[in-house]
């Protein structure tokens, strides 16, 4: 027993003894060994650097917008011109509102409807026997008709119409027409539009036939 720690003693010992040549070597070997050669710095050429300005930029002047005009309204058109008709006066004229018997056609009571004398059939009068002839109160101008306007035409007509005793315009009829085709038509519209004071005998009202000729004529 002794003799195996006696041999555990031993090699403890020269390995403590191996440990402290070591420690005491290493730096003598490590002083000994040569550095690796450092390689040569080249030098560095500086080299100045040029300074260039940043461009201008170009400033872009915005042109400054114009105003729209303002706009103004339209004025009104003038009314067109209506063509002026000349209505012809008959050779005896009727009791018309002295305003406006410048302007007014006026009723041919030269005759009345044929057959009738005095009261005829259905109460009407004949224009020559009544006391007071018809008024025209109400007129409305015929209106050219474009046909005729537009080929220059001019012309007469001559319409025969019943005057009411309530002072309306019935049985518009033409009775001649110069030249024919043009203008009976507006004629007959026109005249149906017109109000009269109605005509009277022993002063009561009553219905008469009247002739109402019509010129259409171009200025």
């Amino acid at each position: 027993m002794m003799q195996v720690c006696l041999r555990y003693g031993l090699a403890l010992l020269g390995a403590l003894l191996v440990t402290v040549v070591l420690c005491s070597v290493a730096p003598l070997m490590m002083s000994g060994a040569q550095a690796p050669p450092q390689e040569p710095i080249s030098p560095i050429e500086l080299m100045a650097s040029i300074y260039t300005p940043p461009e201008k930029r170009k400033i872009i002047k915005r042109e400054k917008v114009k105003p729209l005009p303002t706009l103004k309204k339209p004025l009104p058109r003038p009314p067109a011109k209506m063509e002026q008709i000349d209505i012809a006066l008959a050779p005896l004229q009727m009791n018309l509102p002295a305003m406006q018997a410048a302007s007014l056609p006026v009723l041919d009571i030269s005759q009345g409807k044929a057959g009738l004398s005095g009261m005829g059939a259905g109460g009407i009068f004949d224009l020559a026997n009544v006391d007071q002839a018809p008024k025209l109160l109400r007129y409305y101008p015929p209106l050219y008709p474009a046909k005729a306007k537009g080929q220059g035409v001019e012309g007469k007509v001559l319409v025969r119409c019943l005057v009411t005793a309530t002072g309306l315009v019935r049985d518009a009829q033409i009775i001649s027409a110069d030249p024919p085709g043009y203008f009976e038509r507006v004629s007959l519209k026109t005249v149906q539009r017109w109000k009269f004071a109605p005509a009277r005998y022993q002063g009561k009202k009553v219905a008469v036939y009247v002739d109402i000729p019509l010129s259409f004529t171009l200025d």
